[in-house]
């Protein structure tokens, strides 16, 4: 087991020695168990130190004179919460202008595998293809055809209730 996931036990364990005891209870219970073994505070002062040197360099202001500046990863972070406010907005511009697009779907224009569309196909031709088709068959004779007996709002109006009917069963 290496010296962080030693380190990771030995939180887990003080914090669950008592759940409902105090953070300082728990890190008072952590700090003990760690002091035994050298390499575990080693371990910790290294990661907390590669976790701050990742954030800020050194940088000379003057000869001589330095200064820590934060890096620029740690710059990005902030200019990335920004971008992603930006690029939330463009996605949403570009879903608007997709849904502008997007013809909606006309039943009546549908070409049916009889090589006709919806709107000339009869009756009984529209009971041979089944499914919500056979139930907009139910409200045509077998020789009436579809546009002049159903408009798009019926045939819409037809599907939902077929399709509510198929979700559920």
């Amino acid at each position: 087991m290496n010296t962080i996931t030693k380190i990771r036990e030995i939180f887990r364990r003080a914090m669950m020695a008592d759940p409902k005891s105090s953070r300082k209870e728990a890190s008072d219970r952590f700090y003990a168990e760690i002091s035994k073994d050298p390499a575990n505070i080693r371990a910790i002062v290294d990661a907390e130190f590669y976790r701050l040197a990742a954030q800020y360099d050194p940088h000379e202001i003057s000869p001589g004179n330095y200064t820590l500046v934060g890096t620029p990863a740690a710059a990005g972070r902030a200019v990335t919460a920004a971008e992603r406010a930006a690029s939330k907005a463009r996605v949403a511009k570009v879903q608007e202008e997709l849904a502008a697009s997007i013809r909606p779907f006309i039943w009546l224009e549908m070409e049916m595998p009889n090589g006709k569309k919806l709107r000339h196909c009869t009756g009984a031709e529209l009971a041979k293809f089944g499914g919500a088709f056979l139930e907009m068959s139910k409200h045509l004779k077998p020789t009436q055809v579809v546009d002049r007996h159903l408009s798009e709002a019926d045939l819409r109006s037809i599907y939902s209730r077929f399709d509510r009917v198929a979700r559920v069963a």
